[in-house]
């Protein structure tokens, strides 16, 4: 249930459609909680989304939807709110607030906002697996159906080094070269995607996989590799969501540009709210406002 919502908010920002509406009169209550996860607004007539498909700094987006919030529509003004949050200077600062914010608009990003982002390595078969439909459709036998849909998803990896990984944040994800890849015609030892990291939790192999197990394709035999077969060595889980996949890859070369660093990003990488604004407008070049 969760998913088609999230492909109705993702096909509605595509296609530049500011607001999703449901208009069912009768719904069941599993479906009302599953709508007001995702901060649909209740109205008269039913239940009201925003969802921007805009990357702009605060005070611009502020603008945008003062200006949204202005037409003949008395449900638009519940977002008013948002107008006051966002030009307030100090709201930037405020990492959790902005975040949260970015999940109400989805897939809005707010370019100025404190919320760390990192490039995160991942390789093409835990790519395609997790997240990346393109990839997958590259190969013999496709994603598997039933991680299609899904949308909050668990990635493992070793603890240290980090890059100072925490939550909330984003992830831009890096796909990686191997050797399976090689004669690939699709683009890795890029930035592919973009997810929202909701948690990060660290723990020994068993108690890990028990409690992320209906997230991901991970079988326990696999993350006990990512510990080194050492039952007793502590990982890393990182929860995230709502993957956007990129129009456009960013290859390596341009990235270090962006950067300004020759980094190979082997582990995360932190990288400033400028960097990530450029990346993104780049990889969602025909999708998103500016």
């Amino acid at each position: 249930l969760r998913h088609c919502i999230f492909q109705c908010l993702s096909t509605a920002a595509k296609e530049k459609r500011q607001f999703t509406r449901i208009t069912e009169a009768y719904l069941e209550s599993n479906t009302i909680i599953a709508l007001q996860e995702d901060r649909f607004l209740e109205t008269e007539n039913g239940w009201l989304k925003m969802n921007l498909a805009i990357s702009k700094n605060s005070v611009d987006t502020s603008s945008y939807i003062s200006e949204l919030c202005q037409q003949k529509n008395k449900d638009y003004e519940q977002y008013y709110p948002l107008v006051k949050v966002l030009s307030d200077r100090n709201s930037i600062n405020n990492t959790r607030l902005m975040a949260d914010l970015e999940k109400t608009l989805y897939p809005a990003k707010i370019t100025d906002a404190t919320i760390p982002t990192f490039v995160i390595p991942i390789k093409p078969w835990w790519a395609q697996n997790l997240f990346d439909k393109e990839l997958a459709e590259a190969t013999l036998f496709g994603a598997k159906e039933e991680l299609a849909l899904r949308r909050e998803l668990v990635y493992y990896r070793s603890r240290k080094p980090s890059g100072g990984l925490e939550a909330p944040g984003r992830i831009l994800w890096y796909v990686s070269k191997d050797n399976d890849s090689e004669n690939s015609s699709y683009i890795v030892s890029a930035i592919r995607a973009c997810s929202r990291i909701d948690e990060i939790v660290i723990g020994k192999p068993k108690e890990l996989y028990k409690r992320f197990r209906r997230l991901g394709i991970y079988e326990f035999k696999n993350v006990l590799q990512t510990a080194k077969n050492d039952l007793e060595r502590e990982i890393m889980a990182i929860k995230f969501s709502d993957t956007e996949l990129f129009s456009k890859p960013i290859e390596l070369i341009e990235i270090q540009q962006i950067v300004e660093q020759k980094v190979s990003f082997q582990w995360p990488y932190r990288i400033t709210p400028n960097a990530f604004s450029i990346i993104y407008n780049i990889g969602t070049s025909n999708l998103t406002e500016k």
